[in-house]
């Protein structure tokens, strides 16, 4: 038989500050020359005060690894954001990952994951 081992521990936090606004039709955040698409934020528009094109925000959370050598998006997954002075817990690491097994599975859960659900 073959035996197969892998590791998913999770990427470090990150954060990144600038200016929100779409890009390619999804919400983003460009910093250091990168633009980084922010998963899961367009749920907290309307909620928010101030989250809108155009606020400054910082950002806490995980960012993906580029895939081709000098991309420049990668996916960013917040745990917490700032705006104007005040903090949000708008995710956690667990969710980010989709669970620690799943790097970057999109919070998506099998049916045998917590709460039960499946797609």
């Amino acid at each position: 038989g073959i035996l197969f081992a892998q590791t998913s521990a999770p990427a470090p936090a990150a954060t990144i500050r600038g200016t929100l606004g779409l890009s390619s039709g999804r919400i983003a955040v460009k910093s250091g020359g990168l633009t980084y698409y922010v998963r899961g934020l367009e749920r907290f528009i309307g909620f928010i005060d101030g989250l809108k094109d155009g606020a400054q925000v910082s950002l806490e959370g995980y960012a993906s690894v580029p895939s081709v050598e000098g991309q420049t998006e990668r996916l960013f997954y917040p745990v917490k954001l700032t705006l104007n002075g005040k903090d949000y817990e708008v995710g956690s690491a667990q969710a980010a990952y989709g669970g620690w097994d799943r790097p970057f599975g999109g919070g998506r859960m099998d049916r045998t994951g917590p709460r039960g659900m499946g797609r």
